[in-house]
């Protein structure tokens, strides 16, 4: 399934999971009831904002998913349709009154409750499950355990662009492949081979007639002798972390809310990015820090590397450019292309743009040629403007520069 409207979060994935787990219990049935205490313990829930869980639970009522079903006509020939319906048809949130336990009641489409029956389509959740921290990783999981008595132990073969919101969650995610493989991919491969027990998972990729450009992808399942040691099951809301964001000022559903539509890494990083840039005495003061986390986390400006990361890339690339006229024309055309893109943001992006910049680069010189003269600073653009390129489409790589020069040769 892929969902085509609305996002699954961490959060919302594990409420609908819980669902499936409960009508596996139940049978076919048309409308499936449970205590919300039951939903809180069998999730290890542990949060007092009881209001968040309910209207995560309602919320899976606003996504819709798609998926494909072959069925047989009277000729034994097969039909292929792809069918659309809301993740959750309908859901009620029975209270009978102060004192008394909170039920929830669901229910699902025939045919998507058909399918989720389907003992070969759905596999019953394990420890592992429940210790995945990212949304990612819980999806690729999912799709993983289908495949498991695969015989060829692979998944199917997709175009790469095929499996980015069957495994983010979401329509809206625009990646290029590198970024894909590099920011959702890697992390949760290497966390469910960190978990899991008795296989280990590989990404296969699979190039074009011409061996150069990725198109398509797909996973190989390789089983293990061994098993791991037993698991520790993570509570589902990082308490620290809560806490850490209500001392930015933060309410405590603010900061909860932000907990369960987000990765816990990138919480993390950007709290991490939020407190240097609070401590940076060379630039103006923080006026609200939770302010300034809320834009960061939007503009997901933690997602750059570290700055000695980012120093030596740069250092690195500015070596090449002494050696290589190619790998210098190509820097100038990303500084335009970084430049140009800078433009278009409005005031708001301009700035965050700016102050992630200056997060992680404090060279004085620069520092000072900003506070003197703005983006008019020469010194300031041409530093500016190389970080925002690599910051924006990474380190070019041999292959890149070559497809450069080819556009230039036919231009």
């Amino acid at each position: 399934m892929r969902p085509t409207s609305g996002k699954l979060t961490l959060l919302s994935r594990r409420v609908f999971h819980m669902m499936i787990l409960f009508i596996q219990q139940d049978g076919d049935k048309e409308i499936y009831r449970r205590a919300l205490g039951e939903f809180m313990k069998s999730m290890e829930y542990g949060s007092k904002d009881i209001s968040l869980l309910v209207d995560t639970i309602n919320s899976l009522q606003h996504v819709t998913v798609e998926w494909n079903s072959d069925s047989f006509d009277s000729d034994n020939e097969v039909w292929h349709s792809e069918i659309t319906s809301n993740l959750v048809s309908e859901v009620s949130i029975i209270r009978k009154g102060r004192g008394h336990e909170v039920f929830v009641e669901w229910s699902f489409a025939p045919k998507l409750r058909e399918k989720l029956l389907d003992p070969h389509f759905y596999t019953r959740f394990s420890v592992v499950y429940f210790s995945l921290r990212s949304s990612a990783s819980v999806a690729l999981f999912e799709i993983i355990e289908r495949y498991k008595t695969n015989p060829t132990k692979k998944t199917n073969r997709e175009p790469w662009q095929w499996w980015v919101p069957r495994i983010t969650g979401s329509l809206s995610e625009n990646y290029e492949y590198k970024y894909f493989k590099r920011d959702v991919l890697r992390p949760a491969i290497a966390e469910i081979n960190t978990l899991v027990t008795d296989y280990e998972l590989e990404l296969l990729e699979h190039r074009d007639d011409g061996g150069r450009k990725i198109t398509s992808i797909q996973f190989a399942i390789h089983p293990l002798q061994q098993k791991k040691l037993d698991i520790d099951i993570p509570p589902l809301i990082n308490g620290n972390l809560v806490e850490k964001l209500m001392s930015f000022g933060m309410s405590e559903s603010d900061a909860r809310k932000i907990f369960s539509e987000n990765e816990e890494g990138d919480i993390e990083k950007t709290i991490e990015l939020t407190e240097k840039r609070a401590q940076n005495k060379s630039l103006a003061p923080v006026v609200s820090k939770a302010g300034y986390f809320k834009n960061a986390l939007l503009g997901k400006y933690a997602s750059v590397q570290t700055e000695t990361t980012l120093v030596n890339k740069s250092a690195k690339l500015a070596k090449v450019r002494t050696e290589s006229t190619p790998a210098e024309k190509y820097a100038a055309r990303q500084r335009v292309r970084s430049e140009e893109h800078f433009n278009l943001l409005p005031e708001k992006g301009r700035q965050g743009f700016i102050d992630n910049y200056f997060a992680h680069n404090n060279v004085s010189a620069v520092v000072t040629g900003y506070k003197k003269s703005g983006l008019k600073s020469t010194l300031f653009r041409q530093a500016f403007f190389e970080w925002l390129a690599i910051h924006l489409w990474g380190e070019p790589t041999v292959d890149e520069i070559e497809a450069f020069l080819s556009e230039l040769e036919i231009a």
